[in-house]
């Protein structure tokens, strides 16, 4: 299994703009807060680029990401659950009702 440690060099670790790697001074490895280091799967990054070349950058609407976490808690954990019971957040400070 790929981690960032087998993937990335400690440099390029360390030329990334996020808090973790530029808080501390270069003798300290931060690893308080490891899921800024995630790879990122070529699918998700694939997506991401398409997105960017159309210009596609707002909120999205609509059921397609409950279902597709539905698919995937079920391929995943074998779990079943209804996409009505999800909720997509646009931002995380939104204010959701309980």
């Amino acid at each position: 299994m790929a981690t960032p440690f087998t993937t990335y060099s400690l440099d390029q670790l360390r030329a990334r703009t996020s808090a973790k790697w530029k808080h501390f001074a270069p003798d300290v490895l931060p690893l308080w807060v490891a899921e800024m280091d995630s790879t990122i799967a070529p699918s998700v990054i694939e997506a991401v680029n398409a997105a960017l070349a159309l210009g596609d950058t707002g909120y999205a609407v609509g059921d397609a990401y409950g279902e597709a976490f539905v698919e995937y808690a079920q391929r995943r954990w074998h779990l079943e659950l209804d996409p009505a019971f999800t909720i997509a957040v646009i931002d995380v400070i939104r204010d959701l009702p309980l």
